[in-house]
């Protein structure tokens, strides 16, 4: 049966929205603050990233998330081969134990069809902002590049988490997290506007906060929460 919220749990969720909310805000604004700098100085090329991301973990009944980011890179010149850009993103995560089984015969994992009770499942959201160095190979002059990028970043996971093992429990809570990404990726530059993919490994992990919140004495399977491949696509607007 559906749980119905108290009161204490509803105001609980309207002070993580606000402080989700508030940390974006204040991300945003640093690029846009950075924006306007580039647009009073031609002797700091800045570009614009707007793009979104995926991110999964390596087995079926792991955390599966999507998300916006924006980013303001800065370059010395048009050819150097070490950028740096500052980065917002905000993700939305869910993850639900129930939804895939062993089907022994075939050995593959299917959706569950049947009642199982899932021992955890949660939906929370991730706003963050973290600085990326970059280095870049050119192989077609300024019209194709290979680069590789670390991203180090901070930000907070606030949610709804169902804890149904023993004893079964609702929490609502927010944390701070950090995240430490590493991709490839190739920029293809037709014209004016540059378009970029990357793949790589994230070390974004929700499982620690999840089982610090978890109800006293608590029996229940809490699987490993990371999500650790990133899928990430963008388009670079110059400034």
């Amino acid at each position: 049966m559906k749980k119905e919220l108290s009161d204490s749990h509803v105001r609980a969720i309207k002070k993580c929205r606000m402080s989700m909310y508030a940390f974006f805000v204040k991300s945003i604004g640093i690029l846009l603050l950075l924006l306007f700098v580039s647009l009073n100085s031609a002797a700091q090329p800045f570009s614009l990233t707007p793009g979104f991301y995926l991110k999964r973990g390596l087995f079926f009944d792991e955390v599966m998330g999507f998300g916006a980011s924006l980013g303001v890179e800065y370059s010395s010149k048009p050819l150097s081969i070490f950028k740096v850009e500052l980065r917002a993103r905000c993700g939305y995560y869910d993850y639900d134990y129930r939804a895939y089984e062993w089907n022994m015969e075939n050995i593959v994992m299917i959706p569950y069809s049947g009642e199982r009770v899932a021992p955890l499942d949660y939906q929370l959201a991730a706003p963050e902002i973290g600085i990326v160095p970059k280095l870049y190979w050119y192989l077609w002059d300024e019209e194709l590049a290979l680069f590789l990028e670390n991203e180090v970043s901070i930000g907070l996971m606030t949610g709804k988490f169902n804890y149904n093992g023993t004893p079964a429990t609702t929490k609502i809570f927010t944390d701070f997290i950090w995240n430490y990404n590493i991709v490839v990726g190739v920029r293809y530059k037709p014209k004016k506007l540059s378009y970029v993919a990357s793949v790589g490994y994230s070390s974004l992990n929700f499982r620690k906060s999840i089982r610090q919140h978890a109800p006293l004495n608590y029996q229940g399977d809490i699987p490993d929460q990371g999500a650790y491949s990133l899928i990430n696509f963008g388009i670079q607007i110059p400034l």
